[in-house]
């Protein structure tokens, strides 16, 4: 007997079929970031966009959501950063998802530089209270 024909395709389609279901979990990552921000900003929207940032709404941030489970800072990081740049934010943030938890408690990550200039400005204004 012969051996049954293998599907040479299989792991091609296996692979879209996988980044489909990475898309779709990254959009409603995404809808769930900014349903949670809105209650704060009311401007903010999902922008249906992959060569600009995820979120819009504040003019001083360039706002990237990530819902990977292989974390791939380097990559991010550079891709919210390049977004900054383009639409001459001050401010950028990757909005991680914590899987199995609401919006509310994912992590906001910024570099160290971000942090420390809004730690200084953020001192000050506590200073004047």
């Amino acid at each position: 007997m012969n051996a049954p024909a293998v599907d040479e395709c299989e792991p091609a389609r296996d692979r879209a079929r996988e980044g489909k279901a990475n898309n779709t979990r990254g959009k409603a990552w995404m809808r769930d970031v900014a349903r949670y921000l809105r209650e704060w900003f009311p401007g903010i929207d999902v922008i249906a966009d992959n060569r600009r940032a995820d979120l819009s709404g504040l003019t001083e941030w360039a706002m990237e959501c990530k819902s990977m489970q292989t974390d791939r800072w380097p990559e991010t990081m550079r891709q919210v950063q390049r977004d900054q740049l383009a639409r001459g934010a001050r401010w950028h943030v990757v909005f991680k998802k914590s899987y199995g938890q609401p919006a509310r408690m994912g992590l906001a990550v910024m570099s160290i530089q971000q942090w420390a200039e809004i730690a200084v400005i953020l001192d000050h204004l506590e200073a004047k209270l």
